[in-house]
């Protein structure tokens, strides 16, 4: 008997964007655990550098 395919707890975009929203509030990603029920985990470093004026100002450009 065939074993019935069973749909993934997480899809790349799933991971893709949690990896984004952990960049966006400032943090430094060191590691990622995903685990069966699909449960996302970023660890980080800490949070980054906060960027001089100068940086602020030509990432808005």
């Amino acid at each position: 008997m065939p074993r019935r395919q069973r749909r993934a707890p997480f899809k790349k975009a799933d991971l893709a964007r949690a990896i984004s929203a952990a960049a966006k509030a400032g943090f430094v990603t060191s590691s990622i655990e995903v685990a069966r029920d699909g449960t996302i985990r970023i660890f980080t470093a800490g949070a980054e550098q906060p960027a001089s004026l100068f940086d602020q100002w030509k990432d808005k450009l």
